[in-house]
Formats: C-alpha cells, sequence, structure tokens
C-alpha cells in the first residue's frame, strides 16, 4: 500500500533559503531519509500532484462564507457512527451535503450563546 503524504510537509516558507545541492558529495537528510536526484524529483511530482488534487476540490467562483476570495476555515467534529448516518440521511433529503445542512445550526447557536453572553 502506497503512503499517502501530507501536502504540507512540501510548503517552503519565507525563511528558508533553497539553493543547488550536489547529492553526491553532500547528504542531505529528510525525516532520517538521504535524499538523491531521484528522490527529490518524486517528491516535486508528488508535490505538484497534491497542489491539483487540492485544487481539483475548490469550486472555483464559489461563494467564500469568510468573504472576499479568503478560503472558509474548517470545523471538525466527532461523533457516533449512527449520528453521522442519521446527519447524512437528512442531508441526502434535502439534497445537501452534512456541512450544509450544519452550518446554519451552528451559527444560530454562536449567535444565541453569545448574545447571552
Amino acid at each position: 500500500m502506497k503512503k499517502t503524504r501530507n501536502a504540507s510537509h512540501y510548503v517552503i516558507g519565507d525563511d528558508v533559503e533553497v539553493t543547488d545541492v550536489d547529492f553526491e558529495s553532500e547528504a542531505v537528510f529528510v525525516n532520517g531519509e538521504r535524499l538523491n536526484d531521484e528522490r527529490v524529483s518524486q517528491m516535486a511530482e508528488e508535490s505538484v500532484r497534491l497542489a491539483r488534487e487540492r485544487e481539483a476540490n475548490l469550486i472555483p467562483g464559489g461563494k467564500s462564507l469568510s468573504g472576499g476570495t479568503a478560503h472558509s476555515p474548517a470545523v471538525q467534529v466527532v461523533v457516533s457512527e449512527t449520528t453521522h448516518a442519521k446527519l447524512k440521511e437528512l442531508a441526502s433529503s434535502r439534497r445537501m451535503s452534512v456541512s450544509k445542512l450544519l452550518r446554519p445550526v451552528l451559527d444560530d447557536f454562536v449567535a444565541r450563546e453569545t448574545r447571552n453572553g
């Protein structure tokens, strides 16, 4: 089974200096693995693939819940299998995703709790 890598492992921040490396004369290790030209090429290809997969899941021109062009933050909740099945059934009967079903419930809860707090 092929191990799926997390795309965030390949993010290069502003604090990183990128230079050419001769892997035959210099040993470079990432997570205990010594890099070579072939492995770096594989990592680059995988980074591009993961980025494209992420882009494919975004709906171009879709409405940002945060406003403007910002991506909306996600919240995850762990529930029982029974609750999950019932949520999926309710959402499906309304022809919507579970996220879309729960969004107004959470918005109402936050509004109610911040009004009383």
